[in-house]
């Protein structure tokens, strides 16, 4: 799949937001969603909670069925790639929201890796439908 085309995988399979909860390296409760097998600590529509850590940004639209994934990107600092990325799309749409996979240790080698695995899953399962 290109860069420039939007992966149109709904991730409504995923369930709503609030069905599920997962805790951060405090402790705290925060919401996530399943993306593939993996879980994102997210949808969030500002950086203000997302830290400067390594990971895997999903940049999704909020869709009336569901979100749909735009992108996947892996990063050293997922707090300054979150505000370039909502920047970005903010001017043109409104209904954009991101989430998070923090992978605090891994190399971004390690990171694109995970992230090229999250992409294939998709594909494949995009195949068998």
């Amino acid at each position: 799949m290109s860069d420039d085309e939007i992966m149109n995988t709904t991730l409504s399979a995923m369930g709503n937001s609030a069905d599920y909860e997962c805790s951060d390296d405090t402790g705290e409760i925060q919401n996530s969603l399943l993306v593939g097998d993996h879980e994102f600590f997210g949808p969030y529509t500002t950086t203000v909670e997302i830290l400067p850590q390594p990971g895997i940004l999903a940049l999704l639209i909020d869709e009336e069925n569901g979100f749909e994934l735009l992108d996947l990107l892996a990063s050293k600092d997922l707090q300054m790639t979150s505000e370039i990325e909502l920047n970005s799309y903010s001017e043109n749409l409104s209904n954009i929201a991101i989430a998070v996979f923090y992978a605090a240790g891994s190399t971004i080698e390690e990171i694109t890796q995970l992230k090229e695995k999250i992409l294939n899953d998709f594909d494949l399962s995009e195949d068998e439908n």
